[in-house]
């Protein structure tokens, strides 16, 4: 087509030149203006699919700004400066909205954790026990039935006040792209000087702060570094290995300080060696909370054996709970889920 179209400009331009009516120069620019334009509608097509894209994405971005949340903030002034951290859950019925005609992820659970507890929850994938925190942390809001935290509904709670209540460790680590000082710390701690740059003295990081990354098995790993606790953690983590993410999380909950910890199974995605060093992590986790005069730890556990010092086992099953009671309680229990589980991973 390209060519057709030169042939097309050479032989009238011939003519136009014969009759003076056009130069050679202006023959040449009428070729070139033909070939440049010719090249953009070509590069122009290539992006319409991109410029589709970018529309839906723009469409999406503000359909999300623009979204009102379900979970709304109680308001009001905060019951108490702290919590003692008793949690219930009452009746409890949750389906997630975007599961429509699903099977809710719980049903008619009801639940008490006793304030300075250690309460393990167990079973198997998908019996609903990620939901329960779920719901403590208002991510969402329960179908039927009511959450409540000393006493008091959490939906009549202020968010934010109900929310500084509770240390949570996810089973995925999540951390910014800052200084591990940063991560630990945060929001106390000030971002890193020019981006993580080599500093000649880099500044030791507070005591409080230290003490937790030691209680947590971090302070091993990370005075080892260049940079100490200025060493930037990379996205999402990426310069820090699966174990030292863990225990960087881990010491972020210890230096909270919340009356309430939430442990999301901290150890199910790491090798045997770092599973242990976390594992001894979140035993000295636990045994601050202790020392310190209390404290309720709420642990999702798919490793029975990490749950053997917990006060309460609570056994759930298909969004319900099947069975409650100590570990030893649980595993006397002929026929139970309980003794089926420890069973399968050979502890009994």
């Amino acid at each position: 087509m390209m060519i057709g179209s030169y042939a097309i400009i050479f032989g009238v331009g011939s003519i136009f030149i014969r009759d003076g009516v056009l130069t050679f120069p202006d023959l040449l620019t009428a070729m070139f203006g033909v070939m440049f334009a010719a090249m953009g509608a070509g590069n122009s097509g290539g992006l319409a699919v991109d410029s589709k894209k970018a529309a839906l994405a723009t469409r999406s971005l503000f359909a999300l700004i623009d979204r009102k949340p379900r979970v709304a903030d109680g308001g009001g002034a905060p019951p108490a400066p702290r919590a003692r951290g008793e949690l219930a859950l009452s009746r409890v019925t949750l389906a997630y909205p975007g599961r429509a005609g699903a099977l809710p992820a719980l049903s008619d659970v009801s639940l008490t954790v006793p304030a300075g507890t250690f309460v393990a929850l167990v079973g198997a994938s998908g019996s609903g026990k990620s939901s329960i925190v779920s719901l403590l942390l208002r991510f969402y809001e329960p179908t039927e039935g009511e959450v409540t935290l000393d006493g008091a509904p959490l939906r009549a709670l202020p968010l934010a006040w109900a929310r500084a209540q509770m240390a949570w460790v996810q089973q995925e680590p999540s951390l910014f792209n800052s200084s591990i000082a940063y991560n630990i710390g945060f929001p106390g701690e000030a971002l890193p000087q020019k981006g993580g740059e080599a500093q000649k003295a880099p500044a030791p990081p507070r005591l409080p702060l230290r003490a937790a990354a030691e209680a947590s098995g971090a302070h091993g790993f990370v005075s080892a570094l260049p940079l100490g606790y200025d060493t930037l953690c990379g996205t999402r983590g990426t310069q820090l290995s699966g174990g030292q993410k863990q225990r960087v999380c881990i010491a972020r909950a210890l230096l909270r300080d919340a009356p309430v910890l939430l442990l999301d199974e901290a150890t199910s995605a790491l090798d045997s060696e770092s599973e242990a060093q976390v594992q001894a992590s979140v035993d000295a986790l636990i045994d601050a909370k202790a020392a310190g005069g209390g404290g309720t730890v709420l642990v999702i556990a798919h490793r029975l054996s990490t749950v053997k010092r917990a006060d309460l086992v609570v056994v759930l099953d298909k969004g319900r709970v099947v069975e409650q009671g100590t570990w030893a309680q649980l595993s006397e229990k002929k026929g139970g889920a309980f003794a089926a589980m420890l069973k399968l991973q050979g502890l009994v």
